[in-house]
């Protein structure tokens, strides 16, 4: 597959349901940081195992991103990769206490008609 093929593939991914709804631009196979970051997440959502390769695998994606596999980033890099990508950082879950799982269940109808019977 060659270049210009990855692009259109990955163009059509990041565009399709579920995407953020504007065209995604990437530029394959050249390095500096030009992955989008809209593409690498739709990637990982989907588990998209053809837009990963296209990338070039895990080496692309780093050279990409301007990382090294084996030293990861340097110091001076840690900061404006903060500001281009943001915190590396899960977001907090909200918590789910019985009483909240007690009271969802009673809105169904259906449950409630099965503890009346």
């Amino acid at each position: 597959m060659d270049t210009k093929d990855s692009y259109t593939n990955m163009e059509r991914a990041a565009t399709s349901p579920g995407a953020s709804g504007s065209s995604v631009s990437i530029n394959v196979g050249v390095p500096s940081g030009t992955v989008n970051l809209d593409v690498l997440y739709n990637m990982i959502e989907r588990k998209d195992l053809a837009v990963f390769n296209d990338l070039g695998g895990t080496e692309g994606i780093a050279t990409s991103l301007t990382s090294n596999l084996s030293k990861g980033l340097q110091t001076e890099q840690v900061h404006s990769h903060t500001q281009m990508y943001g915190v590396n950082q899960l977001p907090e879950q909200e918590t789910v206490t019985f009483l909240g799982l007690v009271k969802e269940a009673l809105a169904d109808l259906m449950m409630r008609l099965l503890i009346i019977a």
